[in-house]
């Protein structure tokens, strides 16, 4: 099986720091959900 990373490099303001961090909190669990990490 092949083995690969993805990375992201979002900029985000210091104003929606906290916004983005609620939506990489969801976007993990629906990607981990459907097998991310496995």
């Amino acid at each position: 099986m092949a083995h690969y990373v993805d990375g992201f490099v979002v900029p985000v303001p210091k104003k929606n720091i906290d916004a983005y961090r609620r939506m990489s909190r969801k976007a993990g669990k629906v990607w981990r959900e459907h097998g991310a990490l496995e």
